[in-house]
C-alpha cells in the first residue's frame, strides 16, 4: 500500500518492473498500468519491496530492477520485459549480473 496524492493505492509487487529515483520522489514503473510517483526515499522503498521475498537489485544509483522482469544484462544497460532499457552503472554491474544468474538458476531448478 502506497500513499499517492493523498490516496492509498495497492500496488502488487509482482507488477513492478523497476523503481527509479528522481530527487525526493520514486517513480514506480509497472507492467500493466501507468507509473506511480511517490514521495519516499529510494532506499526505503527498495528495502520495503525486498522484505516480501522479492528480488529488487540496484542497476544504478537511481534504478532498482525486479529480477523477475529482466530479459538480459549488458555492461551498460539492462533490457526488461516489454523491451524497455535502463542504465547499468559500472559499480552495479557485477552484483546485478550475479544476482540475475542466481535468481534464474533458482527459478529453473
Amino acid at each position: 500500500i502506497l500513499k499517492v496524492e493523498n490516496e492509498n493505492v495497492r500496488v502488487p509487487i509482482e507488477d513492478i518492473v523497476y523503481l527509479e529515483a528522481q530527487g525526493h520522489y520514486v517513480h514506480i514503473h509497472r507492467r500493466t498500468e501507468r507509473e506511480i510517483v511517490v514521495k519516499d526515499s529510494f532506499a526505503n522503498l527498495v528495502e520495503r519491496v525486498n522484505k516480501n521475498g522479492e528480488s529488487f537489485v540496484l542497476a544504478h544509483r537511481s534504478y532498482a530492477v525486479n529480477l523477475r522482469m529482466v530479459n538480459k544484462i549488458g555492461k551498460t544497460e539492462c533490457e526488461l520485459a516489454g523491451g524497455e532499457r535502463i542504465p547499468v552503472s559500472r559499480n552495479a554491474y557485477q552484483t546485478l549480473n550475479d544476482a540475475f544468474i542466481q535468481y534464474n538458476m533458482e527459478q529453473n531448478g
